[in-house]
């Protein structure tokens, strides 16, 4: 069921015309008419007044609402749809993921070959990073801060600072990394 269905089943639940629950919930009829007929989605604003209005929890609008594609994915790193960032010939990234952008997070797998490093990067404020380390030595400069994470170590931080991460040492270093929200 989409948020256009759900909607229009609960005001008719309620027995209420779209001017009624326009008046009742100082939501525009207009806007109202287009979140019943799908051409609109809303703010999650504009959907507490209509789940106050029709006497119901905010999360009771979302139950049985169905997504519209199917949750999940699966793909192999060696596959032609998997995106790549090469920062230099000794600096790569590659996400882990497609339609990033539709997505609430982004994963991607760093590669950083000794003497490699990625550019300073600094990501929108509201944006957080997790590095797991797989194999090797990485060094992560974090607000001038050091960080060192070898083989199964954790760092987690927010990504509005200004950050860089290299390979110091004398192995290839393999990190997962993930941004969320996903920013590119």
């Amino acid at each position: 069921m989409e948020i256009s269905e759900r909607l229009r089943s609960l005001r008719l639940q309620k027995k209420l015309t779209l001017q009624q629950l326009a008046k009742k919930s100082s939501v525009g009829i207009a806007t109202l008419s287009r979140l019943e007929n799908g051409s609109h989605k809303g703010t999650v604003r504009t959907h507490q007044k209509i789940c106050d209005a029709l006497d119901i929890e905010l999360v009771d609008l979302f139950k049985e609402i169905a997504s519209s594609d199917e949750g999940f994915e699966v793909l192999t790193t060696e596959s032609d749809d998997i995106e790549a960032f090469v920062y230099d010939d000794k600096a790569s990234s590659i996400i882990l993921t497609q339609n990033v952008l539709r997505k609430k997070m982004l994963p991607a797998l760093l590669t950083l070959e000794p003497g490699g490093e990625t550019h300073k990067e600094q990501n929108p404020k509201g944006t957080e990073k997790f590095l797991f380390c797989l194999e090797g030595e990485l060094e992560a400069v974090i607000d001038e801060k050091r960080f060192h994470l070898n083989s199964n170590k954790v760092l987690y931080f927010k990504s509005s600072n200004l950050h860089q991460f290299k390979n110091n040492g004398t192995e290839k270093v393999r990190c997962l990394c993930i941004s969320t929200p996903a920013a590119l």
